[in-house]
């Protein structure tokens, strides 16, 4: 039976005569490209269920010994067909039980066991096509044995030969390999020889130049460099065991290291919680008021609305025509009002962030009393409702180059762009880091101003609507000058710079 699992383990045999997947003789054996067999129920099975889950394309699968990339002969046939299409391997037919060589000559009809031979024909029969065979006009006076009769037989061993000997093309799977081309070096029947190698010089038949072949070929060669690269493959699965062998000594040591940290990070550590949540309380507090102040604001108003609503439902239902028009006139003069009032405050809404800030040299503090400067920081940020159908995930994402941009530079030397901004009105900004300027472009990439900076820019990042904020390692301060107001002009007075 073939597993049903989602992972197939498939285990490599010394015996030729057992499927590698079922682990059973074979049973109308059918081999890969790569040389591996399997029966062609267990073969059908892996195609259409594990192997295409694991797909690299929807026209190949892997093979489930070696993981060679594999290609059907007719890609057209539906996956349940696939194997079929794969040709029988002659090599088993003599270790393993035979087929019926008529069945196996039928197109997509599965073999059955073979249990007569006819030596006429030297075919292996199934029962039924043995009874067939010798009711035919043609074949009706043929000498019909049993295999067993021919396998004990020691005249028939040239026969028995004959049946295990020839290749059949993967292409056409009812020619036999007859032809070997040098310039492809690959071998292939009558039909491929006329249709892909019509145009080589050296096509040879195997049947008169198999000594030659044999010789160039030099079998114990490639036998020795298999020997050289399995040898090879060894040597690296060992040095990969070594390699994890020191690499769980790494992660067992781990947890010490972390237990001798953990003790100094705690000390310090314990000193600034108090302190930091105290701080953060603050804020909170400060903050639960403002928003529980807002919430009582947007309840008034919402019941407001409420009553506005209540009244235009009881006038349309119960009032006359003039209540109706007065009411209906004076709620919809209410309706743009609210609207505004509902807009203003979700345009005010903001997002408050509460995190901890450590100081950078928090490494050295460790060994202090103090473990460093600890600040709490609140950011405030406003929504940008507009963004959030552009957070998508990068997975399965590729990267093109678009476009090529010839940007013209202030500067005397030649520009190194550390950092770009693009604008909400279209405009682009660069940060030069030889030039020690902050650039302006417009749509059309042309350049409209610049201005000097304090000391070599960083790196520039948005902060805010049209606000940027430039790093310039220059001393050990923290500078905030002030927004850029202005959307066509800038100046260093109009940049947030940080420098470190």
């Amino acid at each position: 039976m073939v597993p049903s699992m989602g992972i197939w383990t498939i285990p490599i045999l010394s015996d030729g005569q057992f499927c590698p997947i079922c682990l059973e003789k074979f049973t109308s054996p059918r081999q890969l490209p790569c040389l591996h067999s399997f029966c062609e129920h267990c073969l059908r099975d892996y195609i259409t269920t594990i192997a295409r889950s694991t797909e690299i394309s929807s026209n190949d699968f892997l093979c489930p010994v070696c993981s060679a990339v594999t290609k059907p002969a007719n890609r057209d046939k539906p996956l349940g067909e696939w194997a079929s299409l794969f040709p029988n391997n002659p090599f088993l037919v003599g270790k393993v039980d035979r087929f019926c060589e008529v069945c196996l000559n039928s197109s997509g009809k599965s073999a059955k066991r073979a249990k007569k031979f006819c030596v006429v024909c030297e075919e292996c029969l199934c029962d039924v096509c043995a009874v067939c065979h010798q009711n035919m006009k043609i074949s009706k006076g043929h000498q019909i044995i049993t295999i067993e009769e021919f396998d004990n037989d020691p005249e028939n061993r040239i026969k028995r030969k004959r049946l295990s000997e020839g290749f059949g093309c993967l292409e056409h799977d009812n020619d036999n390999i007859k032809f070997y081309c040098r310039s492809h070096e690959i071998a292939c029947c009558a039909t491929c020889s006329f249709l892909h190698h019509k145009a080589c010089e050296d096509v040879l038949e195997l049947q008169h130049n198999i000594p030659c072949l044999l010789k160039e070929i030099n079998a114990q060669k490639v036998s020795k460099q298999l020997d050289d690269l399995k040898g090879k493959l060894k040597k690296f699965v060992e040095i990969n065991k070594e390699i994890i062998g020191i690499l769980r000594s790494q992660v067992d040591n781990i947890p010490t290291e972390i237990r001798d940290l953990r003790i100094k990070v705690n000390a310090v550590l314990d000193k600034t919680e108090k302190k930091a949540k105290l701080e953060g309380n603050r804020i909170y507090e400060e903050w639960l008021i403002r928003k529980q102040e807002q919430n009582k604001k947007c309840q008034s108003l919402a019941n407001a609305i409420g009553n506005s609503q209540a009244l235009l439902n009881t006038v349309s239902q119960y009032g006359s025509d003039t209540q109706k028009f007065l009411v209906t006139s004076k709620t919809t003069k209410l309706l743009h009002w609210y609207t505004d009032q509902v807009r203003e405050k979700f345009e005010k809404l903001d997002n408050i962030k509460i995190r901890l800030e450590l100081d950078r040299k928090m490494n050295a503090a460790l060994s202090k009393d103090d473990v460093g400067l600890v600040k709490i920081e609140c950011q405030e940020e406003v929504k940008d409702l507009q963004c959030i159908s552009l957070m998508i995930p990068l997975q399965k994402r590729t990267v093109e180059l678009s476009k090529v941009i010839v940007l013209k530079s202030t500067g005397e030397e030649k520009p190194m762009y550390v950092g770009m901004v693009h604008l909400s009105d279209g405009y682009l900004l660069l940060a030069d880091y030889n030039n020690k300027t902050c650039c302006m472009y417009d749509s059309s990439y042309n350049l409209i101003t610049s201005c000097i900076l304090n000391g070599q820019p960083n790196d520039m990042c948005l902060i805010g609507n049209n606000q940027v904020a430039i790093t310039i390692p220059v001393t050990k301060a923290s500078v905030h000058p002030g927004p850029l107001h202005h959307r066509r002009t800038y100046s260093p007075n109009q940049i947030y710079t940080s420098r470190c």
